[in-house]
């Protein structure tokens, strides 16, 4: 299609289309949604961090608030087994301490009622997979649950089958980002840091250099 096609087309769209604040998926972070106006259809967003700096918990959140906008999500967790997932799930449900739950001691609290999640996951349109390492079974299970939003945890734990790791990220990157554009879904991937930052001096804030094997992602 031409380009003054393309932008008759959406001048066309724009003129009729609602105003609105948030114009892709909320992440259920007003903050955050003030700034970026919520996740849009085909975007590979990348959420990188340090081992223990929160990653997963902020991915789980997320993963809680964009299904209760009844979002469909596929959450592919590659880093933590069954139980701590579905522990940390009934933590951030039910707003219990994690180590309370894993340790038995909501037994002693009355106040604390962790069947609670049952019925609060309920409404819920959200899929948990686990062992999902290659990035061809990923593939399809995409097509087969179909859902509005992807969150992998964590990007580096994908292989395409490549042995060279630098060849192999890029493969897998590629892959995922095709994936978010033909299925028209947003792709929350995230991913570790490099080591090195914790020894920079002055400013320490993560920069994109940062991510480990940036130059594929």
């Amino acid at each position: 299609m031409k380009v003054n096609e393309l932008i008759k087309s959406r001048i066309e769209y724009l003129n009729y289309a609602p105003v609105k604040e948030i114009v892709g998926v909320p992440t259920g972070f007003s903050n955050i949604d003030k700034k970026i106006g919520g996740f849009k259809q085909g975007e590979l967003i990348i959420i990188g961090g340090r081992p223990g700096m929160g990653k997963s918990t902020f991915a789980i959140q997320l993963t809680l608030q964009i299904s209760k906008s009844s979002y469909k999500v596929l959450y592919v967790n590659l880093d933590f087994t069954q139980d701590w997932m579905t522990d940390k799930l009934i933590s951030q449900m039910e707003d219990i301490c994690l180590s309370e739950i894993q340790n038995g001691n909501f037994k002693n609290n009355d106040e604390l009622k962790i069947d609670q999640a049952v019925t609060s996951s309920e409404a819920m349109d959200l899929t948990i997979v686990q062992d999902c390492f290659n990035v061809e079974d990923l593939e399809k299970i995409v097509s087969e649950k179909a859902p509005k939003v992807l969150i992998i945890d964590f990007i580096q734990m994908l292989t395409s089958g490549l042995v060279e790791q630098e060849k192999d990220l890029t493969q897998v990157v590629k892959r995922i980002k095709r994936m978010a554009l033909e299925k028209g879904i947003v792709i929350i991937a995230l991913s570790q840091l490099n080591r090195n930052l914790e020894y920079r001096g002055g400013d320490s804030r993560p920069r994109l250099q940062d991510l480990k094997g940036s130059g594929a992602i």
